[in-house]
């Protein structure tokens, strides 16, 4: 199956397991792309200790403007990590599941024992240079 095939209009819902391998890997690496953007992730914490939140709510909380917030918002959505309730004009998120939480408490956990390796990433290059603007080595 192909990238032009998945989620085509009137397809069922596509598995992880009917996916070729390289896909199958994109899809995988779609999935965690999403939750390396600071924003995103923020937003994720946020709904998970609120429970739910409009985009002014988000808005307030996080860096960025409405508009992008609502950009990282339709990303959560779209790779299932989010959901969206309408009441007449407005829009409410909240975690698409309850695993969603666990994840995060595992990603946390993960990182919580991973500190040295993951701030000498920060300062470092893919090549292994140093670097001040934080991008680091991934």
């Amino acid at each position: 199956m192909s990238v032009d095939t998945v989620g085509e209009a009137g397809d069922s819902a596509t598995q992880l397991d009917d996916l070729d391998e390289d896909l199958r890997v994109q899809v995988v690496t779609k999935a965690a792309a999403a939750l390396a953007d600071p924003v995103r992730l923020r937003i994720l914490w946020l709904l998970r200790e609120k429970g739910e939140l409009t985009v002014g709510s988000l808005t307030e909380a996080v860096p960025v403007s409405q508009p992008r917030v609502s950009v990282h918002l339709r990303c959560l959505t779209d790779c299932g990590y989010t959901e969206v309730r309408r009441e007449g004009r407005r829009s409410f998120y909240r975690l698409a599941t309850p695993e969603i939480g666990g994840l995060l408490d595992r990603l946390t956990a993960h990182a919580a024992g991973s500190v040295d390796g993951l701030l000498a990433c920060l300062a470092c290059t893919p090549d292994g240079e140093p670097t001040t603007d934080g991008a680091g080595c991934c």
